[in-house]
């Protein structure tokens, strides 16, 4: 069983700032500003999405194995409405 308390360890922090895109079709450039992020220093595995959302929605089984099968969305908004 995973103790989810621990998990800040586990992330790095991606501070604000502004970077520059560009669309190599149109050759389009713009700039924008990010917020800061939680970002995890490894690939989430199934059990710990499993302690954090009581799902597993993944495919290919394993605990120690990534999550797949979840959109951006579904990962962020779960983790949200469980405080993580």
């Amino acid at each position: 069983m995973i103790d989810i308390s621990t998990i800040d360890n586990q992330m790095v922090e991606i501070p604000s700032g502004k970077i520059e895109l560009k669309d190599d079709r149109t050759k389009e450039r713009w700039t924008v500003e990010i917020k800061p992020i939680l970002l995890a220093k490894f690939p989430v595995t199934q059990e710990l999405y499993f302690a954090i959302t009581n799902e597993e929605p993944s495919t290919i089984k394993g605990n120690r194995h990534p999550v797949e099968t979840v959109t951006w969305k579904e990962a962020t908004v779960g983790l949200t409405k469980n405080e993580v």
